[in-house]
């Protein structure tokens, strides 16, 4: 459970900085090429969280047992 809430926290962060990032570029203080890539590794990033949060999901909901259902 708490590896969850890590994850939540973490995807909270992601977002956070993802909406700093278009700010900047808003603003003038970054340039389109500085934030595309920078946006590429946010979305990389969103998809492993994703996939680490299906994994412990599915752990999370599957009884361990040697016995085949």
């Amino acid at each position: 459970m708490h590896r969850l809430q890590f994850i939540s926290h973490s995807e909270g962060s992601l977002a956070k900085l993802e909406t700093q990032f278009r700010l900047s570029r808003s603003l003038g203080f970054m340039t389109d090429t500085r934030t595309t890539g920078a946006f590429s590794l946010m979305n990389e990033l969103r998809q492993m969280l994703n996939a680490l949060r299906r994994r412990l999901d599915s752990r999370h909901s599957s009884p361990v047992t040697r016995h085949k259902l």
